[in-house]
């Protein structure tokens, strides 16, 4: 997040991690430890391992997860998803 300072990011994460919209964990090679519920897709010889939920959101490249369209795009398309009841699943 390019011009959001160290401390207003712990903050935000902080304030985020505090709900039910995602969960704190730890798993390999994901670079980071706010996820969205539910399931978990490694992608083997694909790149990043990311949340089941986001895989539509990606193209069906071999080598790497890659958005199929501009960032605003997607989060929109992703808000009309969860509008829509489509919402990332609880943990079980």
């Amino acid at each position: 997040m390019d011009g959001v300072k160290p401390a207003r990011l712990k903050a935000a994460r902080a304030e985020l991690a505090a709900t039910d919209l995602v969960v704190s964990a730890v798993r390999a090679r994901a670079g980071r430890s706010l996820f969205l519920p539910g399931g978990w897709s490694e992608q083997k010889g694909r790149g990043l391992p990311v949340e089941q939920w986001k895989l539509p959101m990606y193209g069906p490249f071999l080598c790497a997860l890659v958005p199929v369209e501009p960032a605003a795009e997607l989060f929109a398309r992703a808000w009309r998803r969860t509008l829509d009841g489509d919402v990332p699943a609880s943990r079980s």
